[in-house]
């Protein structure tokens, strides 16, 4: 699952030639001209606005799922020490992703 801000963007249409993944680097897929809700209240509300969708490419694969929740979880840990501990973590399993290239 992706999470917008993360491996997932919107923006306006031709608003940004190219979005990279926050969590592994990754330049995302982009899909022009969408029609669609841009947001979670967007789509509660029923709107459609026209925009570009950027997806990492990795999204959608267990290490990429890993990586981004220790990422959501370095974000929100007040702990310093435990946060330099998760950010190990975080560049172990992007790093054993791109020896497996």
């Amino acid at each position: 699952m992706s999470l917008k801000g993360y491996d997932y963007f919107t923006s306006i249409p031709d608003g940004a030639d190219q979005m990279e993944c926050r969590v592994c680097g990754a330049v995302c897929d982009v899909t022009r001209g969408v029609v669609g809700p841009t947001s979670f209240a967007g789509a509660m509300a029923g709107c459609k606005t026209k925009h570009d969708s950027f997806k990492c490419p990795n999204a959608d694969l267990p290490w990429h799922k890993q990586a981004l929740d220790i990422f959501v979880l370095i974000e929100k840990n007040p702990s310093p020490s435990l946060k330099k501990i998760m950010q190990g973590d975080l560049k172990t399993i992007i790093k054993r992703k791109k020896e497996m290239e």
